[in-house]
């Protein structure tokens, strides 16, 4: 990605000089302006050639961090930072304790542009792939409010908190996959091993076979006469399956579903608003300005549909609107967290209002996780036994016949 060096004002009268990475010119002033900079001078690096050795490259921060990994250090230098340790020392110890690799390269290099003169922003803004715009706005705070520590201490918990949700949604994802992974192998069991030794009985009795039979020894056939085939068609479909994953209408699609499906819906909801307002409340906490938040708080939403109803407040906001109303017209956003706002906008508590907001939609969004996977279990179950149900049903129903036949 190109590197733009620059010249901003920082302050009233604090004029800095550093480099940032964008994609265009535009990119980078409009990454100046989140970080609360006013930018004076800007230009494209140039690239000066160097010569090949043995005709390889190395390429640049190949390898990401693990987030868990991003945690666990931002946690530690801001412990470090706390007990009077220097960043140049903090950098230094961090760097020999961890067992990343990538995480010891981008360390090394933020604490040789430190040991050069750069704030901690701008080293950490040369690595947009692992520190978020929002991460970096944070740093950016408390490096100009002086406390540091305080506002890395607050990422750490933020992004623990963000793991241990996905975390626990995670967990309850496996007993579910496990049951359908079993009840898929036990179906294939039966097609290829089981449904073969019965076809043979039913080619000597003599009559026609009834058409549940005929589609279950059709699909057993297949499968076992065509299993490469079959197997190259999974393959095809499952890489399909991840390049349309990558696209913006996969993206519209699950959005869309997520807010239409009972119980999902709910469950979608609560989550989406408690990591919002967790975001703004932590950011508000920081001294950085609303609209700032707003711009940086979004994003961090996963729903399409919901996001963009906020960036539609947020710009109602910035144009002298209130963002309580805003909401109250998306026709998304609860009464409850409407009206909280709303308050808010008047007395200019919008932290503890926030707060406030993201803990009660993390206790509801728990029930509603549980409530879902209760839910889910007994779906599952219904229609793996369909599935399984009909294909007993198709083997035996021949033998029914007879017995009637006979009777």
């Amino acid at each position: 990605m190109p590197i733009f060096i620059y010249e901003a004002k920082d302050g009233p009268e604090k004029r800095i000089r550093g480099k940032v990475e964008a994609k265009t010119q535009d990119e980078a002033i409009e990454k100046l302006y989140n970080l609360g900079r006013v930018p004076i001078k800007i230009s494209l690096q140039k690239v000066q050639k160097k010569a090949v050795d043995l005709g390889f490259k190395k390429k640049a921060h190949a390898c990401i961090p693990r987030p868990r990994d991003i945690t666990i250090f931002t946690q530690q230098i801001s412990s470090l930072l706390k007990n009077g340790v220097p960043i140049m020392k903090s950098m230094s110890i961090i760097s020999e304790q961890s067992t990343s690799s990538e995480l010891k390269e981008i360390l090394e290099g933020i604490g040789k542009d430190i040991k050069e003169g750069a704030t901690l922003t701008d080293s950490l803004s040369k690595y947009p792939e692992v520190f978020p715009q929002l991460y970096i706005s944070m740093v950016n705070a408390g490096e100009s409010s002086g406390k540091l520590y305080h506002a890395l201490g607050k990422i750490a918990a933020y992004r623990r908190k963000s793991e241990e949700s996905l975390s626990k949604t995670r967990a309850a994802m496996v007993y579910p996959l496990l049951m359908g992974t079993v009840g898929v192998a036990t179906i294939i069991f039966m097609l290829i091993f089981v449904m073969p030794r019965v076809t043979r009985l039913f080619g000597g009795l003599g009559q026609a076979l009834p058409v549940p039979t005929k589609i279950v020894i059709a699909i057993s056939s297949v499968l076992r006469e065509h299993w490469f085939g079959v197997g190259i068609a999974v393959m095809l479909g499952i890489i399909i399956f991840r390049q349309f994953s990558r696209t913006e209408m996969k993206k519209k699609i699950v959005s869309f579903l997520s807010l239409h499906i009972p119980v999902v819906n709910k469950f979608t909801c609560m989550l989406e608003f408690a990591r919002f307002s967790r975001t703004m409340e932590m950011m508000i906490k920081s001294g950085i300005p609303i609209l700032t938040v707003l711009r940086l708080a979004a994003p961090t939403v996963q729903n399409g549909i919901i996001r963009t109803k906020l960036l539609q407040c947020s710009t109602k906001l910035e144009q002298g609107g209130s963002f309580g109303k805003g909401l109250e017209g998306s026709g998304i956003f609860p009464p409850f967290m409407v009206n909280l706002i709303t308050v808010a906008e008047e007395t200019g508590k919008f932290d503890e209002v926030f707060e406030e907001i993201a803990d009660t939609y993390e206790r509801e969004s728990d029930a509603a996780l549980k409530t879902l996977m209760s839910l889910m279990e007994p779906v599952m179950i219904l229609v793996i036994g369909l599935i399984v149900g009909f294909v007993v049903i198709a083997m035996l129903l021949p033998i029914f016949e007879i017995n009637f036949a006979v009777g």
